[in-house]
């Protein structure tokens, strides 16, 4: 598996995207962005994670939502590092934060692309089903003939998308291409009077003849049924591409998200100091997310030794600031789970972070401070125990990793199109917590104020929260008693996140089952499911297939009076 699912996003950027008349296409835009290609031997080998109390937790934490709200001290850093973002507390002890101005005009920033990239990444295979007599028509296609769109337009190809994944799973009696790729796909977030998407195939001359003629319009057919257009170029076609053609595919390219994205190539953001901050505040979580997901499934694989006194890292960003930023408030992470845990914290090697930037991003302020240097092909990253290459602006189909490095100890980072994979969460035996704090006056109660505050944005727990939640995270067996609207839900759902597993919550009220799964979506947990009494067969079986997979985090089930 080459894709790992973790976003992040800033509440004032959510809250943005919330008030924006065009929600939908924003946060399917943030959604696209969490999950992301993470490249490494190891990691992407079938051999079994090493679960572990600490950081099975915090794995299952970074993927809860996709996207979901970054810790508080990323919150904060952001908001004291840029001052456009300014934290509040509500009477009832909500804690928020919002821009201070109007701040629509840069959701431009979500649009990734990259003005500077055209290297193309040497694994980047065109091989298809058909060899062209040997000639990579669809190479020339992709680099030369497809750039007369538009500047670097490039960039929003898809390269051999499964033909399922189009037509909406395995289409009855009609397996002949079921296991075949397109040639290439345009796919944008729905926008009215626009298909899903556009397929552009390049035929060979066997699609002149049957019984291809009759499968290549079972393709469009079918394809046509899901919402996506299809077109079809001859190799005859391809230096000169007849204009009904270019015509349906310059009326895709006519989206809004295309229109986004030349704006971006053609006046990039990073160009100015505004747009090179207001790039941070958009995509930078983003990037820190993906560098804590990778790293922890690094300790998970023993792609870095624990046991050893140093750990170099370096962190080569190809864009947005985003290394030191994660190691640093992941360190915080595990420290206070290791203190909740049993009272003392986890034993780490003392990590040393390299930063390596780009000339374009070297002034941005959330490395002011960070020891950096630019990077270049000629820095010898084989003397790193783990070297991490990372772009957000970038697809894995651009950018070559470094050649000075040793391919066991790099991972690799880019941004993806589309995935088919299933996100998954760790399990781990029930964890229990010896130095939960026993009531707000409590030592650790800091420790559980931080993921109180990280997790649901709640500023301090309410009288008896904290002595039920204690007993939940020391493996007994409370009873709580509380009046309406006293927080009994946040009990269960925080000792539910601090453990590595799935949690079903048995409730005899739907409406509050309801309510409650509409809090946890609007804190960015967006992993539930819930069940309606007296379910269908079929639910029955979806729950036993996630079960097996692995792939919840909470499930509610509503128990009707007999």
């Amino acid at each position: 598996m080459t894709e790992l699912f973790s976003g992040q996003i800033l509440q004032a950027v959510k809250s943005l995207i919330n008030n924006s008349e065009e929600r939908n296409f924003w946060m399917q835009i943030c959604k696209d962005l969490s999950v992301f290609y993470c490249k490494n031997n190891r990691l992407n080998s079938d051999d079994n994670e090493q679960e572990h109390p600490i950081f099975s937790v915090i794995d299952n934490q970074l993927s809860r939502g996709l996207p979901t709200l970054p810790s508080i001290n990323i919150e904060r850093q952001f908001a004291e590092t840029f001052g456009l973002t300014a934290e509040a507390i509500s009477n009832i002890g909500s804690i928020t934060f919002d821009f201070s101005e109007d701040a629509t005009i840069f959701l431009r920033c979500l649009i990734i692309s990259d003005s500077r990239t055209s290297e193309l990444n040497s694994e980047t295979t065109f091989q298809t089903w058909e060899q062209h007599g040997g000639s990579e028509f669809e190479k020339v296609f992709f680099e030369n003939r497809f750039l007369n769109f538009g500047e670097k337009v490039n960039q929003l190809l898809q390269l051999q998308r499964t033909i399922s994944s189009i037509v909406g799973g395995r289409v009855s009696g009609q397996d002949l291409f079921y296991d075949q790729t397109t040639d290439f796909l345009i796919e944008f977030p729905q926008a009215e009077n626009f298909p899903k998407g556009l397929v552009i195939e390049i035929d060979g001359g066997q699609h002149n003849v049957e019984p291809q003629i009759s499968k290549d319009n079972l393709r469009k057919h079918f394809a046509n049924e899901n919402g996506y257009q299809t077109v079809r170029i001859k190799t005859s076609e391809v230096n000169t591409i007849p204009q009904d053609k270019k015509n349906q595919i310059e009326q895709y390219l006519l989206h809004p998200y295309s229109q986004f994205f030349s704006q971006n190539i053609s006046t990039p953001l990073f160009n100015t100091i505004n747009g090179l901050d207001y790039m941070q505040l958009f995509l930078s979580p983003f990037a820190i997310a993906r560098v804590q997901k990778a790293f922890i499934k690094a300790i998970k694989k023993n792609l870095i030794d624990l046991t050893t006194e140093n750990l170099s890292i370096a962190i080569i960003e190809r864009d947005l600031p985003c290394g030191k930023s994660a190691i640093d408030d992941l360190l915080i992470q595990i420290k206070n789970l290791s203190i909740l845990q049993n009272g003392t914290t986890l034993r780490l090697p003392n990590i040393d972070v390299s930063i390596f930037n780009t000339a374009e991003f070297v002034v941005c302020k959330l490395n002011q401070g960070n020891n950096t240097q630019l990077f270049s092909n000629d820095i010898d990253f084989t003397q790193y125990d783990l070297t991490i290459d990372i772009s957000v602006l970038n697809y894995s189909t651009f950018l070559n990793k470094p050649t000075r490095t040793s391919p066991n100890k790099t991972i690799v980072i880019r941004s993806i199109h589309h995935t088919e994979e299933k996100r998954k969460f760790s399990f781990y035996p029930t964890i229990e917590y010896t130095n939960a704090p026993a009531n707000r006056e409590s030592e650790s109660i800091e420790q559980l104020n931080f993921f109180l505050q990280s997790l649901f944005r709640k500023e301090s727990f309410r009288e008896g929260q904290v002595e039920i939640l204690s007993k939940a995270l020391e493996k007994k067996n409370p009873i709580a008693l509380l009046p309406t609207g006293a927080g009994k839900s946040l009990t269960y759902q925080i000792a539910s996140l601090l453990q590595a597993g799935l949690t079903i919550v048995v409730d005899p009220i739907k409406a509050l089952m309801k309510d409650q799964d509409e809090n946890l979506k609007s804190a960015s947990l967006t992993e539930l499911f819930i069940s309606i009494p007296h379910f269908q067969q079929l639910r029955r079986k979806r729950i036993s297939k996630d079960i097996q997979k692995e792939n919840f985090c909470l499930r509610s089930f509503h128990l009707k009076d007999s």
